[in-house]
């Protein structure tokens, strides 16, 4: 694999790693992320018309642009509400332990084919899964462990796991650009539709906005004070998120030009090493070590699942 690859990739995965660390800061998530998706549509614009001008858009791609996201917004929803609930060294890797499913999936709807290292990979990933989400000297069904965001987490890897095969289909058909694009805009528009929605069911002015998830009270008022707020608050952070969370996937599609596709997709699950230590002190979280160990199992069974044959 060449350096440039390589570069691009640990360049993707740590700026991935760290918008999602910009998220987790913030009260408001689903508020917070609505505005980072018109940023990145705002700021990438240019770049969409000049490839949909230079290779058309296939109308065979509509459904899988559709279909992906819906996959995303569900996606976003289950990061938002889980780094509500946990720490981001903890969310973070099981959030991206998408490669256990996305086998599955591919012989259950692409009729591909498990191999022995694939199914090692797979198990791999689960043994990383409950070493990150040990708490030494938690007894296991105490309180502690019931609040904690596994079932969102690993919800969030399940819908990253749809978006990635539906996506795979998907560009059979149309360039991955403004393919992403166009998948971004319908996520932006599913979060802004949620937030209208929990609007509409939440007028008691006794209720209070739930930290991350963007669920409203009477508190903030309305839709357009919520956003109002959430940008005041954080423009800085959402300009950032809004620029990388599309550039890091534009640097993962320079790197697939000049690398091995099997090789730039296991090392992009180094991210999860980066979200472990950014968790652990950046945001002073606890059983760092505990987490990395968890992180690299995650990363080394990533890493075969996506060189298996």
């Amino acid at each position: 694999m060449e350096l440039w690859a390589i570069l691009l990739v640990v360049g993707s995965c740590f700026i991935h790693a760290f918008w999602n660390l910009l998220t987790k800061k913030v009260e408001e998530g689903i508020p917070f992320l609505w505005w980072a998706f018109g940023v990145s549509l705002i700021v990438y614009a240019p770049l969409f018309g000049i490839f949909l001008f230079k290779t058309g858009f296939s109308p065979q791609a509509g459904p899988f642009v559709l279909l992906g996201g819906l996959f995303e917004v569900a996606y976003f929803l289950g990061l938002s509400k889980a780094y509500a609930r946990g720490d981001l060294s903890l969310v973070y890797p099981l959030a991206r332990s998408a490669p256990i499913f996305v086998p599955i999936w591919a012989t259950l709807f692409l009729k591909e084919q498990i191999s022995l290292q694939g199914l090692t990979g797979i198990l791999m990933v689960i043994l990383g899964v409950f070493v990150v989400s040990i708490k030494w000297g938690t007894p296991l069904l105490s309180p502690e462990w019931k609040n904690q965001p596994y079932g969102l987490a690993l919800f969030t890897a399940l819908a990253s796991s749809g978006y990635s095969i539906v996506d795979k289909v998907g560009v059979r058909y149309a360039h991955p650009i403004p393919y992403i694009y166009l998948e971004f805009i319908i996520t932006w528009l599913g979060l802004g539709l949620y937030l209208l929605w929990f609007h509409r069911r939440s007028p008691s002015p006794s209720q209070s906005v739930t930290p991350a998830t963007g669920e409203i009270g009477g508190e903030i008022g309305s839709t357009g004070n919520l956003l109002s707020k959430t940008w005041q608050q954080n423009k800085k952070s959402i300009l950032l998120v809004g620029i990388f969370i599309t550039l890091s996937y534009l640097l993962i599609l320079f790197a697939l030009q000049i690398g091995k596709v099997s090789y730039v997709v296991a090392l992009r699950q180094i991210s999860i090493v980066f979200g472990v230590l950014l968790g652990s002190f950046s945001l002073k979280e606890k059983h760092g070590k505990t987490r990395l160990l968890g992180a690299l199992i995650i990363w080394a069974g990533a890493a075969l699942i996506s060189l298996a044959r």
